[in-house]
């Protein structure tokens, strides 16, 4: 994927000592961590094929664990697990937001609706993220249009699922405590995952090739001649969504290569949220008695009518 200009990296220079313990994969040997080189993705990296958000998160997972920090490096896995997972939902999402407004695409305004029905009535857990990865993943019609990122969002899944990485984010990060580092099952979850990832990103170098990223104030993305905004998905650039606030109408975002959070308002989610509201009011009105029932259609839509 290329990125232009590079406003992307901008406060996040690269280390000029390409190689050292970047850009490696952890495996197991004499009861140890070590250290083998990616030589295909070190490539990758300095040819920017791929976006900088997992460049920088793949980065500083081997230079934590470069330094034997390997409580850190366990909780950026976490991130750098994440990244992968979610960069391809949130491009796909913002495909079809983009033809979502086209209304002769009516099978992609369902699914539109089902997903962002999704994300805005609960706060999505990595399970849910996982679910909506495999929906996106047997998207024909992204399959279709942008087969690319179609391409990418297949190996994200099989990474996902292979690795099982909701169970271990779960049971070993949300609800768990961090093993011993010289356990084997640290051991065991650093090579299987780290390994996931290699595979995952190995497997998706040639069609990020085919994925640009363009812009300042508003990111575009470019895949396959089409050209759409990623503004309802990735925020200022460097967040990404979390979580829809009902209470408060706020974006709840995350800036995975700072590691902080902050909330945003959208216009877009703000009014898709009044009508999705209003169409579960519509559902329970249709539900009701009608002899119980204290208000009329014209209440729901805010026009004047007569009660009685």
């Amino acid at each position: 994927m290329k990125v232009k200009p590079a406003a992307f990296a901008a406060g996040f220079p690269l280390d000029a000592k390409r190689g050292g313990r970047w850009g490696m994969s952890i495996v197991l040997e004499d009861n140890s961590l070590i250290e083998k080189r990616n030589d295909r993705l070190e490539q990758a990296f300095r040819e920017k094929i791929f976006p900088y958000f997992i460049e920088h998160e793949y980065r500083r997972f081997y230079s934590l664990a470069g330094k034997d920090q390997y409580a850190g490096a366990w909780y950026e896995l976490k991130d750098l697990s994440e990244v992968v997972i979610k960069l391809p939902i949130l491009l796909g999402l913002s495909y079809l937001f983009f033809r979502y407004s086209d209304k002769k695409e009516e099978d992609i305004r369902g699914i539109t609706e089902a997903i962002l029905s999704r994300m805005i009535t609960k706060t999505l857990s990595l399970g849910d993220w996982s679910n909506i990865l495999e929906t996106l993943s047997k998207n024909k019609f992204i399959e279709q249009k942008i087969p690319a990122l179609s391409e990418v969002i297949k190996n994200a899944k099989d990474f996902c699922d292979n690795c099982n990485i909701v169970e271990w984010r779960n049971n070993m990060i949300g609800h768990g405590a961090l093993p011993f580092e010289d356990s084997e099952e640290f051991k065991a979850y650093i090579c299987n995952i780290t390994q996931g990832i290699d595979t995952c990103l190995e497997n998706s170098q040639e069609y990020y090739a085919n994925i640009e990223i363009i812009g300042n104030d508003v990111l575009e993305v470019v895949i396959s001649g089409d050209r759409f905004q990623v503004d309802k998905c990735i925020f200022r650039q460097i967040f990404f969504f979390d979580s829809f606030n009902k209470q408060t109408y706020n974006i709840d975002i995350i800036d995975y290569l700072n590691g902080k959070r902050d909330k945003e308002k959208n216009r877009w989610y703000y009014e898709f949220m009044r009508k999705h509201a209003l169409e579960e009011e519509i559902q329970r009105y249709r539900g009701a008695d009608s002899q119980k029932r204290m208000w009329e259609w014209q209440d729901i839509m805010g026009k004047p009518g007569k009660t009685g």
